[in-house]
């Protein structure tokens, strides 16, 4: 009994208070310690932003080594990302550029440590289709968001924006899924002329890749007007508009545009119908185009996309043997979008920026300046030697193979020997740099033929593949204010 009352009094006499302030101090220390441990064994890496499965996987892994790699479903993730200086940077869209410029996001390029030693711009590397094109904003980079003067003078896109492929609209048809019809196709005819004769061979499913401003673009080619006599009028305004929405008339170019799709196809566009899908992925819509268990057999898209889409053998096992079930037709009224690498201006300096844009870079556009040749005499690009230097960089040769006693002849090319031959091996969009594309133009589409026994040349996909500039527009920049208009408008038409 006595030991009892010992025990009782001496657990009365312990500070309980005390033992749990040291037990919470050892907690938090050890909690401190574990914290610092993952940092140790995992150190933080700045964000990089870009779309699904637009880069190799080697150039990815690449950035991966010093970056939180991270695709985005919108842009507007990737914008919302660098206000909240959440990004070190990304891959971004020209329009996106713009606007990221005039908020002074955006940290400038130097192109010398991209393509080499006294190179302050990359004009002299760029297809002139390319160089045209970043120089065509330099009217709305004059002021900045405000509509001020910039304090440094009129800024430059390619000075924010290193370009890293071109991307036109083009209509694709699935002519496996319709007995093998074919439409016959002028070089005049417009969005609506297209959709229509597909519609009358048959065609009864589309996907329209869903860029509200791509389609208002396209809905100025037949914009909706009031004639005199009180009937509805179409007219072709593409080119007095030049990818301009305007408060006066973007509620036109969306009606316009929705009426362009219903009327060729003559199918109403919403909710309950299933004849004509929208979708923002590029990647769902070609998938869709080309896999034999989905009923789209017409799709709204970008060049790139429906090149993928021609070599539907590499996306699916089942499609290996009707390679070519894809048809790409150009429109008359083309529309150019381009999409390019930005940096953060308020990435901290203290933490090795340069090396970590040089690591970005390096994943793009490393070899540029490795394999462009230019003339000793008038510095002008040479073709065909920036080509023969790429061909030594990439192993070229012809082999020759005996099959079954018979001689056919193979090209050999190593594309994963530079950096952007690997990317471009993935994604199919058309190259902005002159040695890029013109190594594509010359090698990637050539095969063995062997009805003629002989290598030639695959003119449909070079044709999808090529962006000349002839007739084409790009987008122009319009305030958030009107943007968030024309949003609200679009989706109800979407859903109306």
């Amino acid at each position: 009994m006595e030991k009892e009352n010992k025990i009782k009094l001496w657990f009365k006499k312990i500070n309980w208070k005390l033992i749990s302030w040291i037990l919470s101090i050892i907690g938090f220390i050890t909690i401190i310690g574990i914290v610092i441990g993952i940092k140790v064994n995992k150190p933080y890496k700045p964000s990089f932003y870009n779309y699904a499965s637009y880069i190799s996987q080697t150039n990815r892994k690449k950035l991966e080594k010093d970056f939180d790699y991270k695709e985005f479903q919108t842009i507007q993730e990737f914008t919302n990302a660098l206000d909240r200086n959440q990004a070190i940077g990304g891959i971004s869209t020209d329009n996106q550029a713009v606007t990221l410029i005039k908020k002074d996001k955006l940290k400038k390029i130097d192109y010398e440590k991209i393509l080499g030693k006294g190179i302050t711009s990359p004009e002299k590397f760029l297809t002139p289709v390319a160089w045209n094109f970043l120089t065509s904003y330099d009217d709305y980079l004059k002021t900045d968001i405000n509509g001020n003067p910039f304090k440094d003078g009129p800024r430059h896109l390619w000075e924010y924006f290193v370009p890293y492929y071109i991307q036109s609209c083009v209509i694709a048809y699935n002519h496996s899924k319709n007995n093998n019809k074919y439409i016959n196709v002028e070089p005049e005819d417009s969005y609506f002329e297209i959709l229509q004769k597909l519609h009358k061979k048959g065609y009864k499913n589309l996907q329209v890749l869903d860029d509200v401003r791509n389609n208002l673009a396209i809905g100025s080619t037949r914009f909706k007007t009031k004639a005199i006599n009180g009937k509805n009028e179409y007219i072709n305004k593409f080119n007095e508009f030049n990818g301009n929405a305007t408060i006066n008339n973007y509620e036109q170019q969306i009606d316009s545009f929705f009426n362009l799709i219903s009327d060729s196809l003559e199918w109403k566009i919403g909710e309950k119908s299933n004849k004509v899908i929208f979708n923002g992925d590029g990647q769902i819509v070609l998938e869709s185009l080309i896999n034999l268990k989905s009923d789209c057999d017409m799709a709204l898209l970008f060049n790139g996309d429906a090149l993928d889409a021609y070599y539907s053998g590499d996306n699916f096992e089942e499609l290996a043997d009707q390679e070519g079930s894809i048809t790409i037709v150009k429109p008359k009224n083309g529309i150019l979008t381009m999409d390019g690498i930005v940096i953060n201006k308020a990435i901290d300096k203290s933490s090795n920026s340069d090396k970590s844009i040089e690591n970005i870079i390096n994943a793009f556009c490393k070899t540029y300046k490795d394999v462009t040749v230019f003339d000793e005499i008038t510095k002008e690009y040479d073709k065909d030697k920036s080509i023969k230097e790429l061909e030594k960089m990439t192993n070229y040769k012809v082999d020759e193979i005996n099959e079954n006693g018979k001689i056919i002849k193979e090209i050999s090319i190593n594309y994963e020997a530079t950096e952007f031959l690997s990317n471009f091996d993935l994604i199919n969009y058309t190259p902005v740099y002159k040695v890029e594309y013109d190594f594509i133009k010359k090698h990637y589409f050539k095969y063995w033929d062997e009805d003629s026994n002989m290598i030639v040349n695959d003119n449909d996909a070079s044709e999808i593949y090529s962006v000349d500039g002839a007739g084409y527009i790009n987008i122009k920049p319009i305030p958030l204010s009107l943007m968030s208009k024309i949003n609200v408008k679009y989706n109800l038409k979407i859903k109306s």
